[in-house]
C-alpha cells in the first residue's frame, strides 16, 4: 500500500514524510484517526471508495480491515449523520455492507460501550425489508453458511 502511495505521492515532498512517519509509528489502534485525518490515507481511500475502484481498494486492503476491526459497529461521521436525520422518509443508499442481526439485543451488544464524539456518531438503524422483493439483495448468515 505505501509503495503506491509513495509513487502516487513522488513528487509531493511534503506526502512523502506523511507516508513515512505512517510506515515508523502506524498500529492498528491507529486506523480511525488516519482515516479522520487530512491524510494521504483519507484522501486515496476515500477516492477508491467514492469510484468504486477495485483495484485501488484492494490496495488499501490492510488498512480497511484494521478500519473495520477498529470500528466494529456502525459509525458515521457527525455531517453525514445530520444529513441522514433531514432525510428521514426518503430512499436511502449505501455504498458497502451493513452488519445487521434479526434481534435487537444482538445489534445492541455491537454498539455497547460505544461513545460518540464531536466527529462521529455511533449508529444503529432499525430496517424493514420487502422479503418478496426479488430485487433487493441480502443474506441470512446461517442459511447461507448451511447449503
Amino acid at each position: 500500500m505505501l509503495d503506491k502511495c509513495e509513487d502516487y505521492y513522488r513528487f509531493n515532498t511534503r506526502e512523502l514524510i506523511e507516508i513515512e512517519q505512517f510506515r515508523t509509528n502506524y498500529t492498528i489502534h491507529e486506523a480511525i484517526r488516519w482515516f479522520t485525518l487530512d491524510s494521504f490515507v483519507n484522501r486515496l481511500l476515500n477516492r477508491a471508495l467514492r469510484t468504486e475502484n477495485i483495484s485501488n481498494l484492494y490496495i488499501f486492503r490492510f488498512f480497511i480491515i484494521d478500519l473495520c476491526k477498529q470500528l466494529k459497529y456502525e459509525m458515521m461521521f457527525t455531517n453525514e449523520f445530520n444529513e441522514l436525520k433531514e432525510n428521514i422518509g426518503n430512499l436511502i443508499a449505501t455504498n458497502g455492507f451493513l452488519s445487521t442481526s434479526r434481534l435487537l439485543t444482538v445489534a445492541m451488544q455491537f454498539i455497547l460501550g460505544a461513545t460518540d464524539t464531536d466527529e462521529i456518531k455511533v449508529v444503529l438503524f432499525e430496517i424493514e425489508v420487502n422479503c418478496q422483493n426479488e430485487r433487493i439483495i441480502f443474506a441470512d448468515e446461517p442459511e447461507t453458511i448451511r447449503k
